[in-house]
């Protein structure tokens, strides 16, 4: 047993190959992995300063909004586009709708 089954000259190209191939494996494994988890962390916190922002937004012009509403309903204009059945309040939930997606556009 005291033949050598690898020759000598090719130990080093082998121990280079078998380091490449770790390399490789832990690069496959570990780092893209990591990459695309990353990536789609700070994907998921530019979402959510976006929508921060439109409620920051709609929180703003909630006063202005609300005093519109007071205004539209006081003159009866409310009732010129929506149902007849539709109440106060529905016609209110209806109108904040509309207004926040048209602020969420900007």
């Amino acid at each position: 047993m005291s033949e050598m089954l690898i020759p000598a000259r090719s130990q080093p190209l082998i121990a280079w190959l078998l380091f490449l191939l770790v390399v490789l494996t832990v690069s496959f494994f570990g780092v893209i992995p990591a990459l695309l988890k990353s990536q789609e962390l700070n994907e998921q916190i530019e979402s959510g300063y976006k929508r921060l922002e439109k409620m920051r937004q709609v929180a703003q012009a909630a006063p202005e909004l609300t005093a519109e509403y007071e205004r539209i309903s006081q003159q009866g204009i409310d009732k010129l586009f929506y149902p007849q059945g539709m109440t106060a309040a529905q016609v209110g939930k209806e109108l904040q709708n509309q207004v926040a997606a048209v602020v969420a556009r900007k």
